[in-house]
């Protein structure tokens, strides 16, 4: 939940700044839209080892991968965006990290892709399980 509880931080602390908003809104969309990546690729995966005739599995994890690249590579630029704004515009009342709550040398290191895909999972997983349930 400490993803969670960064963004919502950041929301307080932004209190209404329309920019500083919407950066935060492309993170969590961001966030999204990766896990969303790696679901269908899993998806897919699973599905072409079932099919008799499957195609070269090889070739559709290589091009599911470029496309999981691409999601990776929007998302951290996105919280690198978000945090050069919230950093400018907010200064020393942001966290280190800005939106992302864990290390933010994570975010310049190549190997450190594991945890901000565990990251963007957390951020995603945290609001689905904090939804409110909807009445019978």
């Amino acid at each position: 939940m400490q993803a969670k509880k960064r963004i919502e931080k950041l929301l307080a602390i932004v209190n209404g700044d329309s920019a500083a908003l919407n950066f935060i809104q492309i993170v969590m969309a961001k966030a999204c839209a990766y896990v969303d990546q790696v679901f269908s690729i899993e998806k897919a995966i699973l599905v072409e080892q079932l099919k008799p005739e499957g195609r070269d599995l090889e070739q559709l994890i290589e091009n599911m991968e470029s496309l999981r690249r691409i999601a990776y590579n929007d998302l951290v630029d996105s919280i690198k965006r978000a945090n050069l704004y919230l950093f400018q515009s907010f200064g020393g009342v942001v966290p280190k990290g800005g939106g992302y709550s864990e290390d933010p040398s994570h975010l310049t290191d190549d190997t450190c892709r594991v945890e901000i895909e565990n990251w963007a999972g957390e951020l995603v997983i945290s609001y689905f399980a904090g939804r409110e349930k909807a009445e019978e």
